[in-house]
Formats: structure tokens, C-alpha cells, sequence
């Protein structure tokens, strides 16, 4: 959540949303409120210290999990939302790459209003790989996006891929669904028969009271699973018809988008991506790693994989 926040490209709101889109919840599956966001990322625990009858105490026995700058920079940010908005979009790559040293994620700094650097945010220690300028990071995926250029065969095959996963993928999703909506279905019948029950004195208040929360908490967690499988619907389609404008015109299609609509590419096309010694060593997802094998070797595997499917 600090990392996410500090490339100003989420509001408390929007990052609120996107940790329940990933499933973060509170145990009883209910979801948090915007306050909780703000709450968290004002609170200085997280940097290893605590407080005890308002003396603040540096030498806490808890571990940091986020560093004292970045600590720093998201309170600056959350002081001042216009210098955050003003930011909105400026990092797409942030979070996507890993320092090769240490295994952290490299986040986005600006300097002098112009220059985009990235860095190891040293959560696990001083790490001293060097800045890595936006450019570069452009540079290299431009490279990689001009690689996937391909024959007009092997765009038919993705095509054809795209059309079997969508198929099986439908019928598996029609299915959790159906068993979703039978099991927020069944839990509104027994909440709605207990409570006639109730009224008819079959039993007590005391058990009504405890059964009834129990079994609403459930309906509220199955209702927010349904509405995760519902967006996750939508973004397989929309992820789809990306693979395929990528098939057909990778590069162009990059270079033209803004910040936000690159970062969600290279999502899709990336599947790991490392960064050492100034340069960086990318891993592409299946499908995009056989356009590539394929150009090189001038042939394409006609199979259809399941690695066709994208992903979110």
C-alpha cells in the first residue's frame, strides 16, 4: 500500500478498491473503509517504532517493513493531495521490476520536477545497485515489444487459442457462479426462516441473535466473491482483445498510450522482470515468449496452449 501510494498514481480511494480487488479483507471477509487506508499509511509501526504513553520509542523489537524515506514521502503526499494528483500517472514501471540483489521492488523518485529515476527501496538493508532512468526502462521494452512482431499465421493460432480458452474459461465461470448465487440463495432462506421462527418462539433470541450473524457475515463474504468473479470476467475479455492488438501491433500500440494503460501492458506481457548492475532481465509471459522464439527460429508451434490465457 505505501509503495502503491507513493508513485501518486492512487487516491485513498482508488487504492482502497484495488486491495479489495486483490482480496484483501478483513478475516470475517468484510471489506474495510477509506479511514482504515489513511490510518494505515499515517502509522509509523510499520517503520519499527512504537509509542507507550506518548513517548515514542525508536528501538522497537518488531521488524520495519517500510523504510523511514519512503515513510516520509507518503506523509508528504497525504499532507499535500494536490502535489500527489499533480504526480498521477508519472511512474507506470513502479513496483513492476525486483532488484536482482535483494529481491525488493525498485520504486519511482522525481528529480528536479523532470528526471524519472528508479531505485531498490532497500527494505531489507542498504542496497547499492545504482538509479535506473525511466528512459532506459522505456528503451528496453520497446526492444522487447518489437520482438513480438509476427507472421500473420501465427496471429490466426493466437486467435484460435483465445477462442478455446474463452470457451472453457466461460463454462468454469458459469459454474462458480451457480454454485455462488445457490449458496447466497440458501443462507437468505435459512436467515429468513429463523427469523420466523423466532417470532414464532421456536427458538430463542439468544440463538437466533448468534446463528443470524454468523450466517449474514457468510452471505456478505459470498456477495463480494461474486462481484470479484464478475470483474474478473470483465477483465479476462478486455485482457483478451489487448493480446490480440498486441499480436498485431505491439510497439505502435505501446508508444501511444499514456502512463496508466502502459503500466497494465506490460502487466500482460511481463511475466517477471529483474533489475542488476544497471540493466534489466526481463521474462515474458508464454505466449508472448513464444512470439518471440518463434520469429527468431521463423516458425510458429501450432498447438494451442493454455498459456494463451491472460491474466490480470
Amino acid at each position: 500500500m505505501f509503495d502503491l501510494y507513493a508513485t501518486g498514481s492512487y487516491s485513498l480511494l482508488k487504492l482502497r478498491n484495488k486491495m479489495i480487488a486483490d482480496g484483501i479483507v478483513y478475516r470475517n471477509g468484510k471489506n474495510f473503509y477509506t479511514s482504515k487506508v489513511e490510518h494505515i499509511l499515517k502509522n509509523d509501526f510499520y517503520t519499527g517504532v512504537f509509542h507507550w504513553q506518548g513517548i515514542k520509542y525508536a528501538n522497537a523489537s518488531h521488524e520495519a517493513i517500510v523504510s523511514t524515506e519512503l515513510f516520509q514521502r507518503v506523509q508528504t503526499m497525504l499532507n499535500n493531495p494536490h502535489k500527489s494528483k499533480s504526480k498521477k500517472g508519472l511512474f507506470p514501471y513502479a513496483n513492476l521490476m525486483k532488484c536482482s540483489i535483494c529481491g525488493c521492488s525498485l520504486t519511482a523518485e522525481l528529480k528536479k520536477e523532470k528526471y524519472i529515476y528508479y531505485r531498490c527501496t532497500g527494505y531489507k538493508g542498504n542496497c547499492k545497485q545504482p538509479y535506473l532512468r525511466q528512459e532506459i526502462v522505456e528503451q528496453e521494452f520497446e526492444k522487447i515489444l518489437q520482438s513480438l512482431t509476427i507472421t500473420p499465421e501465427a496471429h490466426e493460432i493466437i486467435l484460435q487459442g483465445l477462442h478455446s480458452s474463452l470457451v472453457d474459461k466461460m463454462e468454469y465461470h458459469n459454474k462458480i457462479v451457480g454454485q455462488t448465487e445457490r449458496q447466497i440463495k440458501f443462507l437468505q432462506n435459512r436467515i429468513d426462516q429463523a427469523y420466523l421462527d423466532k417470532l414464532d418462539r421456536k427458538i430463542s433470541e439468544e440463538f437466533w441473535q448468534t446463528h443470524t450473524s454468523s450466517w449474514l457475515e457468510e452471505k456478505e463474504r459470498l456477495t463480494t466473491k461474486l462481484g470479484s468473479l464478475q470483474k474478473a470476467d470483465r477483465n479476462y475479455l478486455e485482457n483478451a482483445n489487448l493480446v490480440i492488438e498486441l499480436a498485431r501491433k505491439a510497439l505502435p500500440l505501446f508508444k501511444k498510450q499514456n502512463s496508466d494503460q502502459k503500466r497494465r501492458l506490460i502487466n500482460i506481457l511481463v511475466y517477471h522482470c529483474s533489475y542488476k548492475d544497471g540493466k534489466l532481465d526481463v521474462e515474458l509471459k508464454p505466449v508472448f515468449k513464444m512470439m518471440v522464439e518463434s520469429k527468431k527460429t521463423r516458425k510458429w508451434c501450432a498447438r494451442q496452449d493454455s498459456n494463451l490465457r491472460p491474466t490480470d
